[in-house]
């Protein structure tokens, strides 16, 4: 190995060695609760999107494979409650987009199952899923369930 490798070398395995035992050494991440739960969220999570846009091709809303969806979502949504409790341990933030409560609620507003629509982003707002649009969405399911936002969701709203 050259001179200049070396130095390179060595200088790639300092940081490794860092971020493995240093920088990442009191977060969420160094915690093995929390990589066993990331290990089967994010894989399943990407399943998500896959399954939600063969889905929504095949506009079939009702069938097995939204019942399927469903289900994933609904594990998936757990896994993320699971992450968030303990990164919020960590002083860390959850992440804002959790998209199994995107597609539940997108998939109930397709059923025409407003209210259900409707908890799923309650839930996801109250999660600290803010992210992908959730409010807005909120207000959508609220105007086409035909009602008026409790003093609850008022205040998801604002």
């Amino acid at each position: 190995m050259n001179f200049f490798k070396s130095i390179f070398y060595s200088q790639q395995h300092q940081n490794y060695s860092e971020n493995a035992t240093g920088k990442f050494a009191d977060t969420a991440w160094s915690n093995k609760e929390h990589k066993k739960i990331t290990d089967e969220y994010f894989p399943q999570m990407h399943s998500i999107e896959e399954d939600w846009s063969i889905l929504y091709n095949l506009k079939d809303f009702s069938g097995e494979r939204a019942h399927a969806l469903l289900q994933k979502c609904i594990e998936n949504i757990n896994l993320y409650k699971k992450m968030a409790k303990i990164e919020q341990a960590y002083g860390e933030t959850p992440p804002p987009n959790a998209p199994a409560f995107k597609r539940l609620a997108m998939l109930y507003e397709k059923q025409g199952r407003y209210e259900e629509s409707i908890s799923v982003c309650t839930d996801a707002l109250k999660s600290g899923a803010w992210g992908d649009g959730m409010r807005p969405r909120l207000a959508r399911m609220i105007k086409k369930a035909g009602r008026t936002p409790t003093a609850e969701e008022m205040k998801l709203l604002d």
